[in-house]
């Protein structure tokens, strides 16, 4: 309730749209650029567990009394970028998302990977995710 007061109607809203019903007015999602939510900023927010959720909770707060119905969430997905670190490739940030380089450059050279263990030493799995 703290980052969507009117919650209550946003879930009438959804049941009616599931019931193909109307409930005032159709479910709507409403996208606008938010202070602090760029593509740098996100980049250096997903440096550290504190940088990311003071990250989310700025954009909760500012769009806190948006009269649209966007449930309020904070999606913590690396996939591409965490993955790809955890197996020793590159990871680079941007354009609000995160990859990885590929440490395959030539099929020729695939062989070295039949037997790819873990480097304990990976800064990836290094990181500390649950402070």
């Amino acid at each position: 309730m703290e980052y969507k007061p009117n919650i209550a109607k946003v879930i009438k809203r959804y049941r009616a749209f599931w019931n193909n019903e109307i409930y005032d007015r159709p479910p709507i999602r409403v996208c606008y650029p938010i202070p602090g939510q760029s593509d740098e900023e996100w980049s250096e927010a997903m440096q550290t567990p504190e940088s990311y959720f003071a990250y989310q909770e700025t954009i909760l707060r500012h769009r806190r009394d948006l009269a649209d119905d966007a449930l309020p969430s904070a999606t913590i997905d690396m996939a591409p970028g965490l993955w790809g670190g955890i197996l020793g490739c590159e990871v680079m940030f941007g354009y609000g998302t995160s990859w990885s380089s590929h440490c395959l450059k030539d099929w020729s050279q695939i062989e070295r990977f039949l037997e790819v263990s873990i480097d304990a030493s990976n800064p990836w799995i290094q990181r500390d995710w649950k402070e």
